[in-house]
């Protein structure tokens, strides 16, 4: 005989907890980094003092949303991963126009790619 009364989560956590639990661990994974503190909040998105900070999902998170998320998270993570500071101040040019340019192609060299880039899912199949 079953029941219809569903037993209640004794987990608090809130509604996005296991996606930012994913999103940690794949950005840590990717880093190769499993130490690395992860923070979520409202700030802006990045490294600060060896610790990464990512947008604070929405309680209600849409597959947009969780793709902003996630492509931050993968951004940090390249960037730690591939990045070697002492090769960047080693190359970068001496005249402001030259090193504005290298700064902004250095810097969108480990941007994830976007949805509009990858294929559909329907296409997969």
């Amino acid at each position: 005989m079953s029941s219809n009364i569903r037993p209640r989560n004794p987990s608090k956590d809130s509604p996005t907890e296991p996606f930012k639990r994913a999103v940690t661990g794949c950005l840590r994974a990717i880093a190769r980094k499993p130490e690395l503190e992860v923070a979520f909040a409202a700030e802006r998105p990045g490294i600060v003092a060896g610790k990464a900070r990512l947008p604070e999902p929405p309680r209600k998170l849409s597959g947009g949303e969780a793709a902003i998320v996630r492509g931050h998270a993968d951004s940090i993570a390249l960037k730690l991963a591939c990045h070697d500071p002492m090769v960047h101040r080693k190359l970068v040019p001496g005249g402001q126009q030259a090193r504005a340019v290298f700064e902004a192609v250095a810097a969108n060299s480990t941007k994830s790619p976007t949805g509009r880039m990858r294929p559909s899912r329907k296409r997969l199949r």
